[in-house]
């Protein structure tokens, strides 16, 4: 089975092998060989593995930080460590 020869039925047992249809299976429903099937399933894997990885996006972590690690400390502990109450912080839902 070339690539040219059946576009389509590569697509086929591609999306077979993809809802995790066993290959002999495959083979039964396609009509082609158990080589052929296990060929284009290699091939897709193959491309799959050599496909660019999409880049990071967004800011790296810690990067337009305003506060030090002491004043992000200081600061969580000051509004985890009360009640919202004394703080007139009714609104805020709290475990």
């Amino acid at each position: 089975m070339t690539k040219e020869r059946h576009p389509e039925k590569r697509k086929q047992v591609i999306l077979l092998s993809r809802k995790g249809i066993p290959v002999m299976q495959i083979v039964e429903h396609s009509g082609l060989s158990w080589y052929a099937v296990n060929a284009a399933i290699k091939r897709y894997l193959a491309e799959i593995a050599s496909a660019p990885k999409p880049a990071a996006r967004g800011r790296k972590a810690g990067s337009g930080q305003l506060l030090s690690e002491k004043q992000e400390a200081t600061l969580r502990q000051i509004i985890c460590g009360k009640r919202p109450e004394p703080g007139k912080r009714e609104f805020a839902l709290w475990n």
